[in-house]
């Protein structure tokens, strides 16, 4: 054979082997398989932010029959996870401010036996996420975006509450308390606020 062919050859089967295992994209394409796949929490969160906390605010329990009645918790809250507490919506009706200091503010409330502060700062966890039932463990592929809609509910409460809360005043509140477990309350309890009016 000669010398040219067999280099046609070679180079028909070196260009028919490149053009098999190159896969032309389109920008799109490219574009969406760069992305990390991560969550726009920020627009997950939008969307039940919309809402007002009306889901909410109607299934809220008045905290003196949550006192009263503890089991309530397991009948109205939400958990996440074996041993994790439950957190439930809770509803104060005239809650009196008596002190604010830069992350809480302590409550005195009419037929309450526990003290109560009101955690308006340096929100962490889960506590609004799990009362509000809207979002599901099992609908996002990665923990990490699961705990991103935790972050960005605890950021705009936190937002919502700056400089609201005044000593001396009384409130309507809405808030979610975490019942433990098989555990004892603790002697004072932290409610998080996520509407006061």
């Amino acid at each position: 054979m000669n010398k040219t062919v067999k280099y046609i050859i070679w180079f028909v089967v070196i260009a028919v082997c490149c053009i098999v295992s190159v896969r032309i994209q389109t920008i799109e394409e490219y574009k969406n398989s760069q992305r990390d796949g991560s969550l726009d929490a920020a627009a997950e969160v939008g969307k039940f932010w919309q809402t007002d906390f009306k889901d909410m605010k109607q299934s809220a329990i008045p905290l003196a029959d949550l006192e009263a009645n503890p089991e309530l918790a397991k009948e109205k809250g939400n958990t996440v996870g074996i041993g994790a507490p439950y957190s439930v919506s809770v509803k104060i009706d005239k809650a009196n401010v008596s002190d604010v200091n830069a992350e809480t503010a302590a409550l005195d409330i009419q037929g309450c036996k526990q003290k109560y502060v009101l955690r308006h700062a340096m929100i962490f966890g889960g506590s609004i996420r799990e009362a509000s039932k809207a979002f599901k463990v099992d609908d996002y592929t990665k923990l990490l975006d699961f705990n991103k809609i935790s972050t960005e509910l605890n950021m705009r409460i936190e937002n919502k509450l700056k400089g609201k809360l005044k000593a001396g005043n009384t409130y309507t509140v809405y808030a979610v308390m975490d019942i433990p477990q098989d555990k004892p309350l603790p002697e004072t309890i932290e409610l998080i606020p996520f509407c006061v009016e």
